[in-house]
């Protein structure tokens, strides 16, 4: 029963708090709420590690963030896949969907066949959602040789657009 009390008073105590700060991150009161449940899920599902602990705001408060830039990473990669032209073929009004898993799987083969390194990059930035500099420190390269690389693989994709 103590477990209830002790939760319920975290959960009172906080959860106004997490949602603003969630909402400051998303500007979407959905998705805010979403994380903030998320969390106290996570929370309710951990408790015996931080029952004993005074505070769990920063805890909770890292969880909100993380999850939130997650969803703005997730984000990210969906926007920029909407607007990049260089696959914009994927999106014609005129595009043949009647062959569409085929092209997937071709594409996948593509970028399957790509250099290790230039499908790092590519998984990277373009499915992680990470920046070239953010790309460069995970696999300890310059941030030139990210934009080089991604320039490759990028012409590897073009080239299966045109056939």
């Amino acid at each position: 029963m103590e477990h209830d009390s002790k939760y319920d008073e975290i959960f009172m105590d906080y959860y106004h708090r997490l949602y603003c700060h969630a909402y400051s991150f998303l500007h979407d009161p959905d998705a805010a709420l979403d994380v903030v449940n998320d969390t106290f899920e996570t929370l309710w599902k951990n408790f015996r590690q931080y029952r004993s602990r005074a505070d769990v705001g920063p805890y909770l408060y890292s969880v909100v963030r993380n999850k939130c830039v997650d969803i703005l990473r997730r984000q990210r990669v969906f926007d920029r896949f909407l607007r990049n032209n260089d696959i914009s073929w994927s999106f014609r009004e005129d595009y043949d969907y009647a062959d569409y898993d085929a092209r997937l799987e071709l594409i996948k083969m593509r970028i399957e066949a790509m250099p290790p390194r230039s499908r790092d990059v590519f998984m990277l930035y373009h499915i992680g959602g990470y920046s070239v500099r953010e790309t460069a420190e995970q696999l300890g390269i310059s941030a030139n040789t990210v934009k080089t690389l991604l320039s490759r693989a990028l012409k590897v994709l073009r080239e299966l657009a045109t056939e």
